[in-house]
C-alpha cells in the first residue's frame, strides 16, 4: 500500500510569526541551499504552512498609496516591441539524458510511492496505477518510451504531466530546476537522436553547458494512449 504522508500540526501564531520574520524558502528551502529539515518530508516549500501563510498575507495586504495610479500610467504607455517571448521549462534527468517539459504542463512534482501493476495491461511503458494525493492516476515509464536506460524502482521523484484534462505520472532520476529561456535560445533537435527520442523532441536548449531536449507533451500522451488501446 502507498505510504501516507503525515503532516505535523503547526501552531498558527508560530507559523505567522515565522512567515513575517524570514523568507526561509529563499535561504534554506527549495530556492536556497535546501538544508531545511522539513523539505525532505514535504517535498516542496509550496506544501509548507510557513510558505502558505506568507503567500496568503501577500495576497491579502492593502495596496500601497499610489499603486493603482502608477500601474494605470504604465499600462497607458505605448508597448515596446522587439523583445522575444520566454518559456518556462522544468528540467529533469532520466539516466544520462537531460530533458525538459513546459512548466505549465507539469501539475506536480512529488516523492515516489508504490506503483500497482494492472494484470494483462502493464508493460515496459505503462507501469500501472499510483495514488497521487488520494486520486488514482496512470503511471508510465517515459524512459522506456524514449529508449533511455533508467530503472523506475530507483526514481528520486514523480512528475505529474497534465495534458488535455488527463494526468499521467512518470518517475525521473532527478528534478533539476525551472529554467526560463527565450525563443531565440531554442534550436532544432539534432538528427543524431534515437528514433523514439527524436519523435518526441521538439527543440534543444542549453542549460549549464549541457544539452537539454525539450519534449512535446501532446505527442507523449498520444503515444501513451496508443499503448493502452
Amino acid at each position: 500500500m502507498t505510504k501516507k504522508r503525515i503532516l505535523k500540526t503547526v501552531d498558527a501564531a508560530e507559523t505567522e510569526q515565522a512567515a513575517e520574520q524570514e523568507d526561509c524558502w529563499n535561504h534554506i528551502g527549495f530556492r536556497g541551499d535546501r538544508s531545511c529539515p522539513e523539505l525532505e518530508r514535504l517535498g516542496h516549500c509550496h506544501n509548507c504552512r510557513v510558505f502558505i501563510t506568507a503567500s496568503r498575507r501577500l495576497l491579502e495586504r492593502d495596496l500601497p498609496p499610489g499603486y493603482l495610479e502608477e500601474w494605470a500610467t504604465a499600462v497607458a504607455q505605448p508597448k515596446e516591441v522587439g523583445y522575444a517571448s520566454t518559456e518556462s521549462l522544468l528540467v529533469f534527468r532520466l539516466g544520462s539524458e537531460f530533458l525538459a517539459l513546459p512548466t505549465w504542463t507539469c501539475e506536480e512534482v512529488s516523492l515516489p510511492g508504490q506503483i500497482h501493476t494492472v494484470p494483462h495491461l502493464s508493460n515496459p511503458v505503462f507501469l500501472g496505477l499510483v495514488n497521487l494525493r488520494g486520486e488514482i492516476q496512470p503511471c508510465f515509464s517515459l524512459a522506456a518510451a524514449l529508449g533511455i536506460k533508467s530503472d523506475a524502482s530507483g526514481a528520486a521523484a514523480w512528475i505529474a504531466l497534465h495534458e488535455r484534462g488527463d494526468v499521467w505520472v512518470f518517475p525521473v532520476d532527478e528534478v533539476l530546476t525551472v529554467h526560463r529561456v527565450g525563443e531565440e535560445a531554442l534550436s532544432a533537435a539534432p538528427v543524431t537522436l534515437g528514433a523514439a527520442h527524436q519523435s518526441f523532441t521538439t527543440a534543444m536548449v542549453d542549460w549549464n553547458g549541457r544539452r537539454v531536449d525539450l519534449l512535446d507533451p501532446r505527442l507523449i500522451v498520444q503515444e501513451l494512449a496508443r499503448r493502452l488501446a
